[in-house]
């Protein structure tokens, strides 16, 4: 039986329509930025390319917007190598250039302490899931045609860093970390990133005054000047929860009215006289420093358990010592303006333990 002329325009027709469509989508493939513009694959962890972090930063430019999975010590917002990592981080960027290459930076969602994380302090290992992107690519600048220039820079994480940074879409995590606080001179040259004032220190007098009236704000428990010297006066109590801003003072306030830990210690009398802490390399400076750290140590605390980085003076509940920053500035060309300062509370969401 032979097909019908209607059959035949039938098929002709099925066949120009798919020839048509064929066309049509390598003409797709031809234009710039189409392919860009179809929707990207999930970034899983099964699809993921598993790479290290050292090897990501070595590599970056490899790996930008592709999806990878990476496994670290999650602290926040930073993903590290290994915990030595987490002291290099400290350090001055001239010690290690813009970029550090034993961490990696999550932009949000990333995990929330008591949220997305496991609620009790302490690292974990984890294995974290997302797409790469360059903190460089972020910085730039770009002369104007009508003169003048125009200057990018970084958001969040990228703001502050260089390097990798990834946008998180899946965090699977271990084992708790029992990490050991660093301790020694040696560690302390390696990877220390404060050291303890000389006894000839020229400033102290000035530094003085403010460590003993936090300390008697403290055991007084005023908190609306507690929230004063953290530069937070004028807020009503009833709002700090609902504004970000004062997260840091609900986390302070927390540790301070804790029944054990340096700051509840403190609060009760218990710790000795302020010993201050100078970034290093510091100590000799002309003016007085814009950072200064007072540490309370039990009396009995013996001097080379000292904090050597400021990863290490967070208060934690099974801290015996506690720590506080003070900021400090004269106003610039105005040396004769009273100095201003205001304290902070660092309080630990992670935490090494102790020696």
């Amino acid at each position: 039986m032979q097909p019908s002329t209607r059959d035949v325009r039938s098929c002709a027709d099925r066949l120009y329509a798919a020839a048509a469509a064929l066309l049509a989508a390598a003409l797709l493939l031809l234009v710039p930025g189409t392919a860009a513009a179809q929707p990207a694959e999930p970034c899983t962890e099964a699809r993921a390319d598993r790479v290290t972090i050292t090897r990501l930063a070595e590599r970056l430019g490899d790996y930008e917007g592709r999806c990878v999975a990476i496994t670290g010590i999650v602290a926040g917002s930073i993903v590290y190598a290994d915990q030595e990592a987490i002291y290099t981080g400290m350090l001055p960027r001239s010690e290690f250039g813009d970029a550090n290459p034993r961490r990696v930076g999550l932009r949000p969602p990333y995990p929330r302490p008591g949220i997305d994380t496991p609620p009790e302090p302490g690292f974990r290992r984890a294995t974290v899931t997302g797409r790469v992107h360059d903190c460089g690519l972020d910085w730039g600048v770009e002369e104007l045609e009508g003169g003048g220039m125009l200057i990018s820079m970084g958001s969040g994480y990228c703001h502050y860093n260089r390097g990798a940074v990834m946008g998180v879409t899946s965090v699977r995590y271990a084992e708790r970390l029992i990490l050991p606080r660093r301790i020694g001179p040696e560690a302390a040259r390696r990877i220390g990133n404060i050291v303890p004032a000389p006894d000839d220190w020229q400033y102290r007098a000035i530094f003085e005054p403010v460590a003993a009236e936090y300390r008697a704000v403290l055991e007084s428990g005023d908190v609306d000047r507690f929230a004063e010297m953290h530069g937070l006066e004028g807020a009503d109590p009833k709002d700090w929860s609902r504004n970000d801003d004062y997260a840091d003072l609900i986390w302070m306030l927390s540790a301070v009215f804790a029944d054990s830990g340096g700051l509840a210690d403190l609060r009760r009398g218990r710790l000795g006289e302020p010993v201050f802490f100078l970034e290093r390399d510091g100590e000799g400076a002309e003016e007085p420093p814009s950072m200064v750290i007072a540490c309370f140590f039990p009396p009995d605390f013996e001097n080379d358990k000292w904090p050597i980085s400021t990863a290490d003076i967070g208060s934690l509940s099974w801290r015996p010592y506690a720590c506080i920053v003070i900021d400090y500035f004269v106003r610039a060309g105005d040396r004769d303006a009273a100095p201003s300062w205001s304290i902070i509370t660092p309080v630990d969401l992670f935490g090494f333990v102790e020696p």
